[in-house]
């Protein structure tokens, strides 16, 4: 193959599709970065295994944390960086992903997508929970810039139910709980 064929255009899209599905572990990972933020940091904290107990210890729960982190600003960063302000970022074409609207049959994608900007709206509680105030306040300008409503789409409860009031309500509680910091 020649130079310059799109060898190293294909690669990125499959790194890129690689590294976008530790997506889905995102929500995982934010379970141990809730521990590290809202658990008093101890010496010994038990990891729960179908095998065994054993303990995590504080550098293993630090290193985690750092690697959920990275991991939520690799697929946010993608995300804002390809998709903004479709709702998903298609990791094959590293382009954004709404609803399909010349196809209103395509129910694998009207189904879940209404053109809401869903990935930056459900990221708005990781902001908050990171601690990163100023990408916070830019992603909620942004919600408040780019998301509408108001628009012909069959509503999906359970995807606008756990995506857009989920995500908009945990942010809100996140920083306007005192206890938070």
């Amino acid at each position: 193959m020649r130079p310059g064929d799109g060898r190293g255009r294909r690669r990125r899209k499959v790194v890129v599709l690689v590294e976008t599905t530790l997506m889905s572990l995102i929500y995982a990972a934010l379970v141990l970065v809730l521990q590290s933020f809202l658990w008093p940091v101890a010496e010994v904290t038990p990891r729960v295994s179908t095998l065994q107990m054993s303990p995590i210890t504080r550098e293993e729960r630090l290193s985690l944390r750092e690697t959920a982190k990275r991991m939520f600003y690799f697929g946010y960063d993608n995300y804002m960086q390809h998709a903004f302000p479709a709702d998903e970022l298609d990791p094959i074409h590293c382009t954004g992903r709404g609803a399909d609207k010349e196809n209103s049959d395509n129910l694998n994608i009207n189904d879940v997508l209404g053109d809401y900007s869903l990935t930056l709206i459900e990221s708005l509680d990781m902001l908050a929970i990171l601690g990163n105030g100023t990408e916070f306040k830019r992603a909620v300008s942004l919600v408040v810039q780019h998301v509408d409503f108001e628009q012909n789409n069959t509503v999906q409860v359970f995807e606008a139910t756990i995506r857009v009031l989920g995500g908009l309500l945990s942010a809100h509680l996140l920083v306007t709980d005192p206890d938070f910091s």
